[in-house]
C-alpha cells in the first residue's frame, strides 16, 4: 500500500479543481495575505493574528469523531486558542491549494500537515470594507494511518456527486421560493452573508424562510437562469459554487456543505451580485 505523503496529497488534490476559475494573480495574492493570518495564528497559538483574517461574525462548522456537526463561533474559538497558546507547534506545511475569486466573494482551500494529520480548510470570504475577511470554515481532518491512501475513485466521485445534488436543491429551493425545500437542504444552524456598502450582513437560514415565503406568497417572482458552476469534495466537507442571472444581474453563491449521517447539508452560503 502506498505511504502517505504531503506532496501526494497535494497532487491527489489538485486533480479536482479544473471546474474551477484560478483567482488573477492580485485577486489570489490579497486572499492568500488574509489566509496567511490564520496560517500564522494556528503555527503561533496567536488569536490576534486570527482575528486578522476573521471576521468577528463568522462560524466555523465540522464534523466531530462521533459524526455530529459542531458549530464554533469566533469569540469561543479564540478563547480557546488563548488557553492553549502554550501548545501551539506550526504545522509541517501549509498549502493554499486553490482559490476561486468572484467579485467581492471567494473560496480557498487550503492544506495544512501536522504530525500524524492533514487537515483540509474551505475558507469562504467576503471582501468587507475593501479587506478580504473570513466568514465560514469547514474543515477535515485525515489521520496518517487512514490516509496512506487516497479514497476509492468511486467513493469521491458519489461524495461529489452527492454534493452536486445538495448544492442543486439550494439552488432550486431559492429558485422557486420554496421555504420548507430549503429547510431540508440547510442545516438548521446555517447562515447566509452578503454584502451591503462594503459591510458584512448575516441571515439565518430561519429568516431567509421566512422571505421566501413571502415572495412566494406575493407570487412576483421571474424564473433564474442558474446552474451549480463547480463542486470539490474533501472528506466529510466540500465547497460548491452557484451562479444564477435575475433580471439582468449576475449572483453567485459560494456554498459550504458538510456530511452528517451519510447526508451532504448546506451549513453556509457567501453571496454577492456581480452586475445589473
Amino acid at each position: 500500500m502506498a505511504r502517505f505523503t504531503p506532496a501526494a496529497a497535494l497532487a491527489a488534490a489538485t486533480l479536482s479543481f479544473a471546474p474551477w476559475t484560478p483567482a488573477p494573480p492580485a485577486e489570489r495574492a490579497a486572499v492568500e495575505e488574509t489566509v496567511g493570518h490564520y496560517f500564522k495564528g494556528g503555527d503561533t497559538g496567536s488569536s490576534a493574528e486570527m482575528r486578522k483574517a476573521f471576521h468577528p461574525a463568522a462560524m466555523m462548522f465540522f464534523v466531530d469523531k462521533e459524526g455530529a456537526m459542531t458549530g464554533v463561533s469566533m469569540p469561543e474559538w479564540f478563547a480557546r486558542i488563548d488557553a492553549n497558546s502554550k501548545d501551539a507547534k506550526p504545522a509541517l506545511s501549509r498549502k493554499v491549494a486553490m482559490v476561486d475569486v468572484d467579485g467581492d466573494a471567494a473560496v480557498a482551500k487550503l492544506v495544512s500537515t501536522v504530525p500524524n494529520m492533514q487537515i483540509e480548510d474551505y475558507m469562504f470570504l467576503l471582501r468587507v470594507g475593501g479587506t478580504w475577511r473570513i466568514v465560514g470554515k469547514i474543515f477535515h481532518r485525515t489521520e496518517s494511518a487512514a490516509a496512506s491512501s487516497a479514497p476509492a475513485a468511486g467513493t469521491a466521485d458519489a461524495d461529489r456527486t452527492a454534493a452536486r445534488a445538495a448544492a442543486e436543491e439550494l439552488m432550486q429551493a431559492v429558485d422557486a421560493n420554496d421555504a420548507q425545500r430549503l429547510g431540508a437542504a440547510a442545516d438548521a444552524r446555517a447562515m447566509s452573508y452578503t454584502l451591503f456598502d462594503g459591510q458584512l450582513v448575516g441571515v439565518p437560514v430561519a429568516e431567509l424562510q421566512a422571505r421566501l415565503a413571502a415572495r412566494r406568497k406575493t407570487g412576483a417572482a421571474e424564473k433564474p437562469d442558474s446552474r451549480v458552476a463547480a463542486v470539490d469534495v474533501e472528506g466529510n466537507c466540500g465547497a460548491a459554487k452557484i451562479e444564477r442571472t435575475v433580471s439582468g444581474a449576475r449572483h453567485v453563491d459560494y456554498a459550504s456543505l458538510l456530511k452528517v449521517d451519510g447526508k451532504w447539508k448546506i451549513v453556509g452560503v457567501v453571496s454577492v451580485r456581480r452586475s445589473a
